[in-house]
């Protein structure tokens, strides 16, 4: 039997190390374009940039998602051909409705430039990122596709790549002074870019076209991607609808701030990102093989680590939110410093809520997640239109942060009445008072210490982090035996 510890913590421990150099890249040309660009067009690009996200998920109709879940369960029955075959399928869909969405593009460009964007701009970027989200869905199923057959060096490398050469080609872009346009042209030349290199690794020397069509795996990949689609659906609408609806009922400056508020507070979203990147297919693989018993130990470590990992960070995080936005954007973005506060505390319930959801996507229930993100989107819109309104971005910061707050109790109860999971209650009281001593120690220091700005933080958190990891040891949230019992299975290669 397989080492399942060896192979999630070696996996984890890979695509952690991509989702930090993806994550730093990915600020690196966010800096890039709010240094170089008016606040502005700074909001124009990733107003545009919401807006055709929002039509990704229809456009694959989730069937890219569905490969995640489908390979497992076709490699595990050694069947190689129906693997091909699904690909096949999917890549054939793709073409047909990404087509279809560059039509509808360029006959409304013209239209939501006067009426919508109200920028001069608009049109063109609007038409290079159209572009840009056409190679972006095809580099998603490559993407799924090494996930789903946990190739995750692969898979966690596709990131990276695409904002490396986005980095580089913004950087050219604006020496050549483009603008605005020149940002959506170094995200189109990253998509394509990445869609080739990823296309010869995975599958450059296979022959898609002689692979035989599988009816019944195709009808069931529309099936569950229908359900996939449904789900991400909601996602979409707490992804986009906040930008959407900052362009619609304020102005791109606030989208700007947004822009800049939202991804940075999302950092904190690598950790469950990371760890759920792995759980997917090992749940799909657990449950097919009727190992519960197994789901159910990583699953309460992962429940018990990842709070234990999240909580000082987003603890840190809110304290410094001024210095941060500061640092990474300039002294205009620290106007959002609140609702960056706001949305810390928001997607520490999300990273609960994601955890559950691959659960449930994972044994096969997606239904569950339909109706906890439509539960969402549906408060995450009600609550939108007052809020900003009356508060800009900070009340779409609001909004979000209740959204997933609802979302990730919801969630919990639901796997905890179904009996799937156990979560360490008792755990996560107890890292709760280890830290809020983090944060009674961060909050002291930083007023009795008189340093400057950076080596005063870096003191302040090194000593509040040594009073929580000794605080988690002696509540036994963390025990040396558990670790050693982590290494021990981490040497062996077979249980």
């Amino acid at each position: 039997m397989a080492n399942y510890t060896r192979k999630a913590l070696f996996s984890v421990g890979i695509i952690t190390a991509f989702t930090i150099l993806a994550g730093i890249m990915g600020y690196i040309v966010r800096a890039i374009f709010a240094r170089k660009l008016p606040l502005e067009d700074f909001g124009l690009f990733y107003s545009v940039l919401a807006f055709v996200g929002m039509f990704g998920i229809f456009k694959s109709l989730g069937m890219d998602r569905a490969l995640i879940y489908y390979i497992p369960k076709l490699r595990s029955a050694k069947q190689e051909s129906k693997i091909k075959s699904a690909l096949r399928h999917v890549f054939s869909m793709l073409l047909a409705t990404n087509a279809a969405f560059l039509v509808l593009i360029a006959l409304f460009s013209g239209l939501l430039q006067s009426h919508y964007f109200r920028h001069p701009s608009a049109s063109a970027v609007l038409i290079i990122l159209a572009v840009h989200s056409v190679f972006d869905s095809f580099v998603n199923i490559l993407k799924f596709y090494a996930q789903g057959s946990q190739r995750m060096a692969v898979f966690s490398s596709v990131d990276f790549t695409r904002m490396s050469i986005a980095a580089a080609s913004s950087v050219f872009a604006f020496n050549l002074g483009y603008g605005v346009k020149g940002a959506a042209a170094a995200y189109l030349v990253s998509q394509l870019a990445t869609f080739l290199i990823y296309f010869f690794i995975l599958l450059g020397k296979e022959r898609l076209r002689s692979i035989e069509k599988d009816r019944e795996l195709s009808k069931n990949l529309r099936f569950y991607g229908l359900q996939i689609m449904l789900i991400y659906v909601g996602g979409l609408v707490l992804s986009y609808s906040d930008k959407i609806m900052l362009t619609l009922l304020r102005n791109l400056t606030e989208v700007g701030i947004y822009s800049a508020v939202f991804p940075t507070a999302m950092l904190l979203w690598y950790i469950p990102m990371t760890l759920t990147s792995v759980q997917l297919p090992l749940i799909s693989e657990f449950w097919s093989k009727g190992m519960t018993e197994h789901m159910k130990e990583g699953l309460r470590l992962l429940y018990k680590f990842l709070i234990a990992l999240m909580l000082p960070l987003s603890l840190a995080l809110f304290i410094y939110s001024d210095f941060v936005l500061r640092i990474l954007y300039g002294s205009e973005f620290a106007a959002g410093s609140l609702a960056f506060k706001v949305l810390v505390i928001g997607v520490m319930f999300n990273s609960l809520h994601m955890v559950n959801s691959t659960v449930f996507a994972g044994i096969g229930k997606p239904k569950v997640n339909t109706w906890i993100l439509a539960i969402g989107a549906a408060a995450n819109v009600a609550l939108n239109i007052p809020f900003i309104i009356m508060y800009g971005y900070l009340g779409a910061s609001i909004t979000t942060a209740a959204t997933y707050i609802l979302m990730s109790l919801v969630g919990t109860i639901a796997l905890y009445r179904g009996k799937i999971a156990e979560l360490p209650y008792a755990n996560w009281a107890k890292t709760g008072f280890a830290a809020a001593l983090f944060f009674g120690v961060m909050v002291y220091l930083n007023k009795v210490l008189v340093m400057e700005s950076v080596p005063k933080i870096a003191v302040i958190l090194a000593s509040s982090g040594v009073v929580y990891l000794a605080a988690l040891f002696m509540l036994k949230v963390i025990s040396t035996e558990e670790i050693m019992d982590i290494l021990k299975r981490l040497k062996k290669s077979k249980q």
